[in-house]
């Protein structure tokens, strides 16, 4: 699999990527600091997964995710998304119904985590 992970904090970056590592041990992860990168990311590359922070500066993860579910270069318009953020109720109402998106409250439990990415990317043992 492959997944792309958008975050402003490295060390949140850091800490998404040490949890998909353990779990999904040589898998391709590609980590970009803001959404306009990770724009670029989208028009290049096929990911499997895709875990974006909301509150970033440049552009933030509804932006992201609605500009790479609507722009014609997008190769991942339905690629299934996690969004983290501490400001769950407010993201949501930015967003349209999206059954391959998936809302998270930062901070969040590990388990709780590795579970959602594996239902999103129908793994057998979520």
């Amino acid at each position: 699999m492959k997944f792309l992970l958008v975050d402003d904090e490295q060390d949140i970056l850091e800490l998404v990527a040490s949890f998909l590592e353990l779990e999904f041990e040589g898998e391709k992860i590609e980590k970009v600091s803001d959404g306009i990168d990770a724009v670029i990311s989208v028009t290049e590359q096929k990911f499997d997964l895709i875990i974006t922070d909301h509150k970033m500066d440049k552009m933030n993860g509804t932006e992201f995710v609605y500009n790479m579910r609507n722009m014609e270069s997008s190769k991942n318009k339905t690629t299934p998304t996690i969004i983290l953020s501490g400001f769950i109720p407010l993201v949501k109402e930015s967003l349209a119904e999206d059954d391959k998106l998936i809302f998270m409250d930062k901070p969040f439990q590990p388990e709780d985590f590795i579970r959602k990415i594996k239902l999103l990317t129908g793994n057998k043992n979520a």
